[in-house]
């Protein structure tokens, strides 16, 4: 029955790449059968809407799809644990480097230099985008080091639409470079969240505020996320939103285009014009309100004492660094989040099971373009297992 569970989620993947074409052709023939209807009830938007998606799509029909392997590349991009471990260890950061500084109330002791105060928050700032690179190379590196460990080579020459979440998607690009493209866009994000973590924190004024409104922004985020259906016409707050950036994929798993004052815009586009906005701006802004703004400097909140055995270094960004990565333990955390994300996935399931001897068995043969042989094989194992349920039908009467 695990056999037959497995084959049947493996005909199902077969499926969806040996009728690709069809969901092509059915794209084209939705395009046409709009233009029959443009004069009729359609809005602007519908209009546009279904002349871009052709325009998109006709891009992909050229492309070939691959039955690969895609338990390595889905374990390797989409394992949720991580981005809690990864916004707990930015929020860390972020709390190294403000918040006891400010509890203490230790800014109103900077000396004035050339730069003034806008030398330190430079730094800090530099230093929380360093970490969001190294987060989520060493995060993610490891989900992808565990992910081949666990399921095989991971597939990289393949095109991103062999990955069955990824078959409605209109990029011309293969699953090395979408990788590539993940891993990128999680720069990003990590970045953008520590930009605005860091402005809440320069906001607030008690301890207990800055919980509140970190806790709040990811509750409505979350909420809006799930709760908005996808044709609903408040779907804009849905996808630009920092519940899908974070997760990153769905931005690029479905083809969607938002209404945007009656153009449709893909979400994707929206999400690298976002991006590039924003992330400068908060920049910018954490730069000028904590170099103009000495409102910023306290925080009301009582803690244990702690040593305060900092070394004295010309340069204030090697000083932050020092600071959250020696003095603080924060190479030390990083390291061992990364090692406990590894021995957690790594023994969800350690020992190979049933359903992995039969999956790797599978891959083996059936891995690689579809053809005549392979299809041949297919309607083998459906025939054999159609004989095993008759069978086992029989036996139990």
């Amino acid at each position: 029955m695990g056999e037959l569970e497995l084959f049947n989620n493996l005909n199902k993947q077969w499926n969806k790449i040996s009728s690709y074409p069809d969901f092509l052709t059915s794209i084209k023939q939705s395009s046409q059968d709009s233009q029959v209807a443009i004069f009729k009830n359609q809005s602007d938007f519908q209009k546009r809407n279904a002349n871009k998606t052709i325009k998109d799509y006709q891009g992909l029909d050229n492309v070939k799809l691959t039955f690969t392997n895609v338990n390595a590349f889905i374990d390797s991009i989409d394992f949720a644990p991580t981005n809690l471990i990864a916004l707990a260890f930015i929020f860390f950061i972020i709390s190294s480097l403000l918040i006891y500084e400010k509890e203490h109330q230790l800014f109103f002791l900077l000396k004035s230099t050339k730069k003034g105060r806008t030398g330190l928050i430079t730094a800090k700032t530099s230093v929380i985008l360093l970490m969001s690179l190294m987060t989520v190379l060493l995060f993610w590196g490891s989900n992808i080091f565990v992910s081949c460990i666990k399921n095989g080579s991971l597939p990289l020459s393949v095109s991103i639409q062999s990955i069955t979440s990824f078959t409605t998607s209109t990029l011309a690009i293969s699953t090395g470079q979408y990788l590539l493209l993940f891993l990128v866009s999680k720069i990003c994000i990590y970045s953008l969240i520590g930009m605005i973590f860091l402005f809440i924190v320069l906001m607030s004024k008690k301890t207990i505020e800055l919980y509140f409104l970190t806790i709040l922004l990811f509750g409505i985020s979350f909420t809006l996320y799930l709760t908005i259906p996808d044709n609903s016409t408040f779907t804009i707050l849905k996808y630009i939103n920092i519940i899908p950036y974070l997760l990153v994929n769905p931005i690029y798993q479905t083809y969607l285009n938002l209404n945007i004052i009656g153009y449709p815009i893909n979400t994707i586009t929206i999400f690298w014009i976002i991006i590039s906005i924003i992330l400068p701006f908060f920049t910018f802004l954490n730069i000028y309100v904590f170099s103009k703004d000495k409102t910023t400097d306290t925080l009301t909140s009582w803690h244990p004492k702690r040593k305060n055995n900092f070394k004295t270094n010309v340069s204030i960004f090697y000083h932050e660094c020092y600071k959250l990565l020696v003095l603080q333990k924060g190479l030390i955390i990083l390291i061992i989040f990364s090692i406990t994300t590894s021995w957690y996935t790594m023994n969800i399931n350690h020992d190979i099971s049933e359903d992995e001897y039969y999956y790797k068995n599978y891959m083996s043969v059936l891995n690689g373009p579809y053809d005549t042989k392979k299809q041949q094989i297919i309607e083998k194992e459906t025939k054999r297992f159609e004989e095993l349920h008759q069978k086992s039908s029989q036996a139990s009467l």
